[in-house]
């Protein structure tokens, strides 16, 4: 009797332990809107507010950035410098553009202006309430 008593306490013992490790072990305990793994602290702690950032100033960046995309992608030559250096300014790209493939200026131009309003989305991402 003290033996199986003793052999159960043992096996008992053993299993928790290796449920311990196994939990440690997948990290993560759930999963946030965008599908990436959230750890605990993440999950229970408050969120962080910018109050330095308007939603209008993120809304640009985020369009600014939709924008640049869809340059690259039609003129994989440029780089990120080129982009900081223009500061945004789709006439100093479009000269930047043209210098680089012999083209019109108004032409590159038309061409950047047509990607940027192709690239801007016309509702927003988000769902009305």
């Amino acid at each position: 009797m003290q033996r199986w008593l003793l052999l159960t306490a043992v096996l008992g013992g053993a299993f928790l332990l290796a449920r311990r490790r196994l939990a440690r072990r997948r990290g993560p305990v759930g999963i946030d809107n965008a599908g990436a793994p959230v750890s605990f602290e993440q999950r229970w702690s408050p969120a962080e507010h910018r109050a330095d950032v308007s939603v209008a100033e993120l809304q640009a960046e985020g369009w600014a950035a939709l924008i640049q995309t869809a340059i690259r992608d039609r003129y994989p030559f440029l780089s990120d410098a080129d982009f900081r250096r223009t500061g945004g300014n789709l006439e100093l790209l479009a000269g930047l553009i043209a210098e680089r493939t012999d083209r019109a200026l108004t032409e590159v131009h038309q061409e950047l202006l047509t990607l940027a309003s192709e690239a801007q989305p016309t509702e927003p991402s988000w769902p009305s309430r």
